[in-house]
Parts: C-alpha cells; sequence; structure tokens
C-alpha cells in the first residue's frame, strides 16, 4: 500500500462462526472463523481480503450471578 491513507476508503464487511466450551464454571474455550473482504472506494485503491482462525482459553474473574 503506497499511501497509508488508503485504508479510510475501505468498506466491506465480515462475518464468522464460533464455539464456545464450558470447561468449568468459569474457564472456556473457544474457537471462531471469521472472512473479511474490504472494497477500495478508489478507482485504483488496493483491496483488502482474508481468513481469520482464533483459539483462545477463557477465565471468567469475580462472582457468578
Amino acid at each position: 500500500m503506497k499511501d497509508p491513507s488508503d485504508l479510510f476508503n475501505l468498506i466491506g464487511y465480515s462475518a464468522g462462526i464460533g464455539m464456545e466450551l464450558k470447561v468449568t464454571d468459569r474457564v472456556s474455550l473457544n474457537a471462531e472463523a471469521a472472512r473479511m473482504t474490504l472494497f477500495n472506494t478508489k478507482v485504483n485503491g488496493p483491496n483488502l481480503d482474508g481468513i481469520s482462525l482464533n483459539f483462545s482459553i477463557n477465565y471468567s474473574f469475580g462472582g457468578i450471578y
């Protein structure tokens, strides 16, 4: 990308799906897949496209209500 300001001319969408598995009352595992596509509003501007895969282990702090 030649000019960083080209990022301000992007429009697009993101769609994804995920799952969370409760291991205990406070611990869970998370997996998520998302697809992102951004189109540039300038005629010869750069377009961005990609797939994101995320995995995490979550811990809940505080009281459980």
